[in-house]
């Protein structure tokens, strides 16, 4: 499991009185909207729309992409979908079909603070073929996604 560690970038503003904080642009894990993404390959498998910048971890055919407090992950496993693969709501994205379900999680503690987050998780399970892609996605509770989370979805297509 990835630890997560968080950055806080606070500007002050000059005052002949006082220096006052301004608010950062982005929210913690706030994806920016002019966020520039790439496209992931897992040759014979499928390609997905990640941020530029993030860090990768792969590990056997899951493969982790992470900033800060915000994250991505697909999987691959063969066989039938499971319960949970199917619980979610049915939607038809360009990839195919998937089911989405919304949670909450707690993340690891701050190694330094101790401090645990709470994170807004989506999941996406794409059906195929005895084949079932899970995309996870997470950002801190309240961070702004929706936009770009739905481009990383509607992004996934099998190969």
């Amino acid at each position: 499991m990835a630890t997560i560690v968080a950055v806080s970038i606070v500007s002050f503003k000059a005052d002949s009185q006082a220096a006052v904080p301004i608010a950062d642009v982005n929210s913690a894990g706030d994806i920016p909207d002019a966020q520039v993404f790439i496209t992931y390959r897992a040759p014979g498998m499928y390609r997905i729309d990640v941020p530029e910048g993030w860090a990768r971890v792969q590990r056997g055919s899951t493969v982790l992409f992470t900033s800060k407090l915000d994250g991505e992950s697909i999987s691959v496993v063969r066989g039938k979908p499971s319960k949970d693969d199917v619980s979610g709501k049915p939607v038809t994205l360009p990839g195919g079909l998937a089911f989405v379900r919304e949670y909450r999680s707690t993340a690891p503690p701050n190694a330094v603070t101790g401090k645990r987050i709470e994170l807004a998780s989506m999941r996406y399970a794409f059906v195929r073929a005895r084949q079932v892609a899970r995309l996870t996605l997470w950002a801190p509770s309240g961070a702004g996604n929706a936009d770009q989370w739905r481009r990383i979805a509607r992004s996934f297509r099998w190969e």
